[in-house]
């Protein structure tokens, strides 16, 4: 009887096992790709569920066989074996012993391909610290293109982080184009038609990449790992993670700037049409990010480009309240907050305002600041016919005004305003010759300071002039070398001086710090044209006096208030002389040992100035 029993529990047994294989089955197909032949199938319940969540592996990225070999060979200790890895990999760092470094993080990624966070960090030790690691630039540039390389990778097997493509695209354009030795990495970057192509394999088309001289720039391929980047994250749901988006989407733009402004420095800037051309897409890009949708932290959206939109919106609906209210309102408010005020306040208020001693005016003045009410608290003083339209209206108001402050707070965190008005002003006719003046101004400066007896003769600005062979033109009447007067640095400077007062009447929000200082250098060095040619200042009319107030203050250059102090007193009457500058008749008969007696006491006392505008120069 027992054996009969035991042998229908196993019956039982395998019919139930049987009949569960059945459902397990259709749930975990997987799915199929349709061929010639035959339909695709979109698998089971399961297979659908990672398909939706983004889970599968063909979903996360690009399926690795030697991947999930190591991940079956670890046996379920995957996340120790990471860990010895780890920590050979940060041994072998403090040995610098870089190829075990570079294969055992090869290994790592092998065990934790789809952890974004391993190629982020390891992708900045190879580009930034390993990279620091060595004297020839040239190897820390190749450590760099590892780097990149790594994050290539990184973004094959994590096809759904946008925080890896935007990363790519951040080392691409930030490590290569603005290191101490930018330079040279630019021009390696230029050169490397090998590294072109890997990224042409991942970007596609990258002729958007190119400069005028059809040569692939840093700042514009980091653009292009931009753009990609923000295609996946609106078509395809691509994860930021904890990137701020208002810093996110102004990377791409931002690319076109820092390219024109490199091609400013590293060009002559007399092509004017071409740096007029940059700034122009400069600008364009970059309103095209000010017309972007902004999520705020406030979970409401903005858009960089809607300040004024906003302000007069915000005015608009202040000015209906304010006519929607009974008159009145507003003073009762007043006097009921002054009611609350010590004794002595209240009656400097009742007092007419010319009435009011100085004390009681200051005392006015400090406790106004204390008289605050809402439109809410006006809404709420209206009669109650009105009031509920009114906490309407007064809501509205201060919807509007808080969304006007999320906007322009936006905006100055990027530094929106300046970088629009920069665009546009580049792009001007004005700021492409100053440019170009200022360019041939500091040419001239090095000229003459190395090479002036080569290129100039003792007549100052003016050079020989040669015929077909070369030769000095010889007048045939006085038999002298004939020369050109030509404009010297001082007389250029001047000129870019001028273009450059324009510019910044023109937009002012062009006349900031880093401009400041990018003039600076170029301003003492017109500023040591003038103290050889004789003069002891900058002129007193310098069309740039505002640069001076906010330039670098190491450059040894003096504030407007210093130079106007200078030349006032510099023209101050000496010791003697009459303040209104005539002579008294009996001086004009002073014997001639007189006269000569006060002009040594005069040469002296020039002297002397002269010294203390020097010592007054070095201090400054």
């Amino acid at each position: 009887m027992s054996q009969n029993a035991s042998f229908t529990r196993k019956v039982i047994y395998i019919v139930t096992i049987a009949l569960l294989l059945m459902p397990m089955s259709c749930i975990s197909q997987p799915a199929t790709k349709s061929a010639a032949d035959s339909k695709g199938s979109a698998g089971g319940l399961l297979a659908k569920m990672r398909s939706r969540n983004h889970l599968s592996e063909a979903n996360l990225g690009e399926i690795d066989p030697a991947s999930e070999t190591m991940k079956l060979a670890t046996l379920g200790l995957r996340g120790v074996a990471t860990s010895v890895l780890w920590h050979r990999s940060t041994e072998a760092k403090k040995r610098q012993d870089w190829d075990v470094h570079r294969a055992t993080l090869n290994q790592i990624t092998k065990l934790q391909p789809h952890f974004a966070s391993v190629w982020e960090f390891q992708a900045h030790n190879l580009a930034y610290n390993i990279s620091a690691e060595f004297d020839d630039y040239r190897y820390r540039y190749l450590w760099i293109k590892k780097g990149i390389d790594f994050l290539i990778e990184g973004t094959r097997q994590n096809h759904i982080d946008g925080t890896l493509l935007h990363f790519t695209g951040w080392i691409v354009g930030q490590k290569i184009g603005i290191a101490d030795e930018h330079v040279q990495f630019r021009r390696l970057f230029r050169e490397d038609d090998e590294f072109h192509d890997l990224m042409e394999q991942q970007l596609g088309d990258i002729n958007e990449s190119r400069t005028p001289d059809g040569q692939c720039d840093n700042w514009l391929m980091s653009r292009l790992w931009y753009l990609k980047c923000y295609h996946m994250v609106e078509t395809q749901g691509a994860s930021m993670r904890n990137k701020a988006p208002l810093v996110y989407f102004g990377d791409g733009p931002m690319c076109r700037l820092n390219f024109a402004m490199a091609y400013e420095k590293e060009n002559d800037p007399g092509e004017g049409e071409v740096p007029k051309y940059l700034w122009s897409k400069a600008l364009e890009e970059y309103r095209e990010f000010g017309n972007r949708s902004i999520r705020t932290t406030f979970g409401t959206y903005v858009k960089l480009n809607e300040y004024e939109d906003a302000m007069k919106r915000a005015e608009e609906l202040q000015e209906k309240f304010d006519d929607f209210v009974p008159k009145g309102i507003k003073d009762k408010l007043k006097q009921e907050i002054v009611a609350e005020f010590p004794k002595e306040v209240r009656a400097a208020f009742a007092k007419p305002k010319e009435e009011r001693s100085v004390e009681e005016r200051d005392r006015v003045s400090q406790w106004n600041r204390r008289i605050r009410f809402s439109n809410v608290d006006v809404a709420n003083a209206c009669p109650s016919k009105i009031r509920r339209e009114a906490l309407e209206l007064a809501a509205e108001v201060d919807d509007a005004k808080k969304h006007l402050m999320r906007v322009e707070g936006y905006r100055s965190q990027v530094n929106y305003p300046f970088w629009e008005s920069r665009c546009m002003a580049e792009a001007s006719d004005e700021c492409v010759r100053a440019r170009k003046h200022i360019y041939d101004a500091h040419l001239l400066y090095l000229q003459q300071k190395y090479e002036a007896a080569d290129k100039l003769n003792e007549a100052g600005n003016a050079i020989p002039i040669l015929d077909k062979d070369g030769n000095p033109v010889i007048d045939e009447e006085t038999g002298e070398e004939l020369v050109e007067k030509v404009d010297g640095a001082k007389e250029v400077y001047a000129k870019a001086w001028k273009e450059w007062e324009i510019v910044f009447e023109k937009h002012p929000l062009m006349l900031a710090g880093t401009i400041a200082e990018e003039l600076a250098p170029r301003i003492v060095e017109y500023r040591n044209v003038l103290l050889e040619t004789g003069e002891r200042e900058l002129p007193a009319d310098f069309p740039l006096t505002q640069v001076l107030d906010i330039r670098n203050r190491n450059d040894g250059l003096p504030t407007a208030l210093i130079l106007r102090e200078f030349y006032e007193a510099l023209n101050e009457p000496s010791e003697g002389e009459s303040k209104d500058g005539d002579a008294d008749d009996s001086n004009k008969d002073s014997s001639t040992s007189s006269s000569e007696s006060s002009e040594a006491k005069n040469s002296t006392e020039k002297e002397s100035t002269s010294e203390e505008s020097k010592k007054t120069r070095r201090k400054n």
